[in-house]
């Protein structure tokens, strides 16, 4: 098999949604592909689907997230794909263009507004660009660390983790109390499959603001799903309910701890609660506590 025909055979397994599949070609015939200096990047889509789909296995995202995230994922592929054209000398189509900005904001604070916005509507790459000329422009309102943090979210949303966790370490060199920027390098750990260093990175952020739900409710997924410590899971799913009592997939997590130490009554109850704050994933959660029963 030639280049050509490899790269024929993972384009149509993109498109066929085996991105699995897609994957496992790319590392069959690294060789023949000369994709050495990516083998990183590809390693983290490995790492990335095994997570997601455990998390959608377990209910604790539902299935839109589920969704959003694979196609993310998807895109990544692509992007690598459309790299490894260019450098064997073939001709993929081009990239669709970033849309020039009209209008120059005055300041870094109206740059840092407007890739927020840009972000919270999807648009990472047009994001990225902003949020990098703020860093570049003088900041009055945002605190430099608090745009980085920004930047590594950014990042984490295309799964270009080595980058988020530089613009969250770069976030902690200026400010290493900044809870979020723990909470948030945490996740990119969680995410690439380094779950010591996600853990001491949420506990870091829980010694600066116990009191930050965000992190109970991570430390609590964590547990769950990859440490199996239910009643580690359960305290800190309590307190993140307590915190803020909005956050539908703390229930879930709850219930599901919960049923994993035999509490099916409470469990129940907990599960109610999720679908009465708008998780939408119940009906396989269900399914999972019946099954906790019938052990």
């Amino acid at each position: 098999m030639n280049t050509n025909e490899v790269i024929a055979q993972i384009r149509e397994l993109v498109e066929s949604d085996e991105l699995e599949q897609a994957i496992a070609v790319f590392r069959q015939h690294k060789d023949i592909l000369d994709i050495e200096d990516h083998e990183a990047e590809i390693i983290s889509f490995v790492a990335r689907l095994n997570s997601l789909s455990r998390e959608h296995r377990l209910g604790i995202i539902d299935a839109d997230r589920y969704r959003i995230d694979k196609n993310q994922i998807r895109l990544s592929i692509i992007e690598l794909l459309l790299s490894v054209e260019k450098e064997v000398n073939l001709k993929p189509p081009p990239p669709p263009p970033v849309p020039e900005q009209k209008q120059q904001p005055a300041d870094g604070d109206e740059l840092i507004e407007q890739a927020t916005a840009l972000y919270t509507n999807g648009k990472y790459k047009e994001a990225e660009v902003l949020m990098k000329r703020a860093l570049a422009s003088p900041l009055k309102v945002y605190p430099m660390d608090e745009a980085f943090t920004i930047l590594g979210n950014i990042y984490n949303q295309m799964d270009r983790f080595q980058e988020s966790i530089e613009a969250h370490q770069n976030a902690l060199e200026l400010n290493p109390d900044s809870f979020r920027a723990w909470t948030n390098l945490g996740v990119v750990y969680r995410l690439t499959a380094q779950y010591e260093k996600a853990e001491e990175c949420y506990l870091k952020a829980l010694k600066i603001n116990p009191d930050y739900a965000e992190v109970h409710a991570s430390l609590g997924a964590l547990y769950i799903t990859y440490t199996m410590e239910f009643e580690k899971a359960i305290k800190h799913l309590k307190k993140a309910i307590e915190l803020d009592p909005g956050l539908a997939i703390s229930y879930s997590n709850l219930a599901l701890a919960l049923a994993s130490v035999g509490k099916f009554d409470e469990a129940e109850k907990n599960l109610k609660l999720a679908v009465l704050k708008g998780y939408t994933n119940a009906e396989r959660l269900k399914t999972m506590i019946d099954n906790l029963k019938s052990l």
